[in-house]
């Protein structure tokens, strides 16, 4: 698995080599107009890894995060959040109790307006079935099992 990614710049230009999709994904994410090439062609899994990294960049761009924040063991994988709940000392005596709780980051965020979330859903359609060469019901049940999985909640605040 040597060099097996070529990391080039927006005009083209070689900038560094890279061993796996992960680090080449990042290496993309981190610069701005950063692209990758593989020698020859990707495999199914590497394929929907690219897809799915994209799927959550997409829905993050509002946060101004990137898969990189939120993946497996970053700083924002998980959110804290405190909560004071009221629970009887004695029949009448209440006290109040702060508690702590940590949720991954797809439960604590979410899609304030619902022309962000349909932007996202189009953006996810449209990219399964161009990447992963789906049919459109194909791609829109893919879509809710992603959604259901990673995607933000939808909170829309109505005056």
């Amino acid at each position: 698995m040597e060099n097996r990614f070529k990391i080039f710049k927006g005009n083209g230009v070689l900038a560094s080599y890279q061993d796996t999709i992960e680090d080449a994904m990042s290496s993309c994410d981190e610069n701005k107009g950063w692209y990758f090439e593989k020698e020859g062609t990707l495999t199914k899994a590497e394929l929907y890894y690219k897809v799915v990294r994209q799927c959550v960049n997409k829905e993050l761009e509002i946060y101004g995060l990137t898969y990189n924040h939120v993946k497996k063991g970053a700083s924002f994988e998980y959110w804290t959040e405190t909560i004071e709940t009221e629970e009887e000392f004695f029949w009448f005596f209440k006290r109040k109790k702060k508690k702590k709780i940590e949720k991954p980051w797809y439960q604590f965020l979410v899609f304030k307006t619902e022309e962000e979330y349909n932007d996202w859903k189009k953006f996810c359609i449209n990219l399964f079935k161009k990447e992963l060469k789906m049919k459109k019901g194909e791609a829109e049940y893919e879509f809710t099992m992603f959604d259901l999985k990673y995607g933000l909640k939808q909170q829309y605040l109505y005056d």
